[in-house]
């Protein structure tokens, strides 16, 4: 089974666009939303849809990690509630999930424009910049236990580069699938960050 992860806040108004690409998917699912305390809880959105809902306060990353504790499935995609999958493309894409993948990673739109990532992922990518798309990547539950999750302490944004980075370097393998997963929709309220915060994930993977 895979478990579909939705952060929301303050996108009452995309929830239920996120939702139902979610529950479009032609694949034994769960869809667990997380909110982050939304000036209006969307307790309306959900009512009578087949999701587990909650509330979580705190940074993006403690969000994402409740919605993994409170999941059940083997493997595990990240769908933030302003984006959305595109049709049963987790069944394409757990079609070449083997024993010898721990993360599998596709394409996705901007937008409307068409990204691919960089197929051939190698720790010295990953400390340069980030190489996946959050949205367009399947991981074993096993990956975020080893882990410890996604990194609560920190308050900087990046929380998946960060994520993949120690995943490779505690020696994850990871697959490329050449897929369309979804459309990630920007807007001006998407986190953002310098610099200095690329610098601080760089040494925070180096010393993991």
């Amino acid at each position: 089974m895979i478990s579909i992860i939705i952060p929301h806040r303050n996108h009452n108004h995309l929830l239920r666009r996120a939702i139902a690409s979610a529950m479009a998917q032609n694949t034994d699912k769960e869809i667990i939303v997380v909110d982050n305390h939304s000036d209006i809880i969307p307790l309306e959105i959900v009512e009578g849809l087949p999701v587990l809902f909650m509330v979580k306060d705190g940074t993006l990353m403690k969000v994402r990690n409740e919605g993994v504790r409170h999941s059940g499935g083997e493997y595990i995609i990240q769908l933030d509630a302003d984006d959305e999958m595109l049709p049963n493309v987790l069944e394409k894409m757990m079609e070449q999930f083997d024993e010898n993948t721990d993360i599998l990673y596709g394409n996705m739109f901007q937008n409307g424009v068409h990204l691919i990532p960089n197929k051939d992922i190698k720790l010295e990518d990953l400390l340069r910049n980030n190489q996946l798309f959050h949205g367009a990547s399947i991981y074993r539950r096993k990956v975020w236990k080893e882990l410890g999750g996604y990194w609560e302490a920190s308050e900087l944004v990046y929380d998946d580069w960060d994520f993949w980075g120690r995943a490779m370097k505690a020696g994850s393998k990871f697959k490329y699938s050449d897929i369309d997963v979804y459309n990630y929709n920007f807007y001006d309220d998407k986190l953002g960050g310098g610099e200095v915060h690329k610098e601080k994930i760089r040494e925070h993977i180096k010393n993991a």
